[in-house]
């Protein structure tokens, strides 16, 4: 049973290898991931872009940050870090500590939230700080942390509508969380 697209941002073109974009941006050794995020409206928050679909690619990996960059432009949107949610430490060992984990998937959903699953068995959500001034592009901030699992957490994804978030971890349990 097959269905036709709706719009043109249900297309999915598909391209050689030769053709494709590339970024010259990873992450350190290790695992990268990376999704390719149809967004509504804007990450951006400026006073002139336009109310159209964009397109960005959200990657994640060892290094333990995210970073969301527009896929035209190659521009940065948004860089997170796993340790995002700690405050700063005073001394040197404590700062040892807050080493970053690898992050082992991320979701968003539209521009209001980005979700990220770490090796340090959480699930951490994060959004748009409030405020700044006309134009001025607004800092995505840790929100609260949606769950831990007893090992690391392996994988996250939003529901349509943005209002559950669905998580799993390497000891074998899938939660589903309603992001409020």
């Amino acid at each position: 049973m097959s269905s036709s697209p709706k719009s043109s941002s249900d297309v999915v073109r598909v391209v050689d290898a030769a053709n494709a974009p590339t970024f010259e941006f990873g992450h350190s050794a290790g695992i990268t991931v990376a999704k390719v995020v149809l967004s509504p409206s804007n990450f951006k928050n400026d006073t002139n872009t336009s109310s159209s679909s964009s397109v960005h690619v959200a990657t994640c990996g060892n290094d333990g940050y995210v970073v969301v960059r527009d896929l035209s432009t190659k521009e940065t949107i948004a860089q997170l870090s796993s340790s995002s949610s700690k405050e700063k430490k005073s001394t040197d060992e404590e700062e040892e500590e807050e080493e970053q984990k690898p992050i082992n998937a991320v979701a968003t959903f539209q521009d209001k939230y980005i979700a990220i699953a770490s090796d340090d068995h959480s699930v951490k959500l994060f959004t748009k700080e409030e405020g700044g001034e006309e134009g001025e592009k607004k800092k995505w901030q840790f929100k609260k942390n949606i769950t831990r699992f007893a090992l690391p957490a392996k994988c996250v994804a939003f529901s349509s509508d943005g209002k559950w978030i669905a998580c799993g971890g390497e000891d074998t349990m899938i939660k589903v969380i309603d992001v409020e």
